[in-house]
């Protein structure tokens, strides 16, 4: 169910223009995340696409620091999950550099955890 409002929201902010980039961005970021979460192997790569979709968005700079910090530090925990380490320290690290540089602590805690886990 929460893939069907999370889609009504996605479809609804990309075919009306009803909302922002960041509210498109948060969506997709959190429609990938339950995908994931639903530990189907065949959605991976449906997931994929929000993130990238998501972090296309997030360049934008109209994007708060704090969403393309999310949406680094939320890609970079899929591609860790799906074995993709090389490419999730990368995208971590440069989450952590971001988070450092604009002071949100909380960040940076949750995303050196992030590392911890990674081999």
């Amino acid at each position: 169910e929460a893939i069907v409002l999370l889609r009504h929201g996605i479809n609804k902010i990309s075919a009306e223009r009803v909302g922002t980039e960041h509210d498109l961005c948060l969506f997709l970021v959190h429609e990938a995340d339950v995908i994931v979460g639903m530990g189907r192997y065949h959605k991976d790569k449906e997931a994929e696409e929000n993130y990238k979709q998501a972090m296309r968005l997030s360049e934008d700079e109209v994007i708060p620091i704090l969403t393309r910090v999310r949406v680094m530090k939320s890609y970079g925990k899929f591609l860790a999950s799906v074995g993709r380490a090389d490419e999730a320290k990368y995208l971590l690290h440069k989450a952590y550099q971001s988070a450092e540089e604009n002071k949100l602590s909380d960040q940076t805690v949750k995303i050196k955890a992030l590392f911890a886990g990674i081999k």
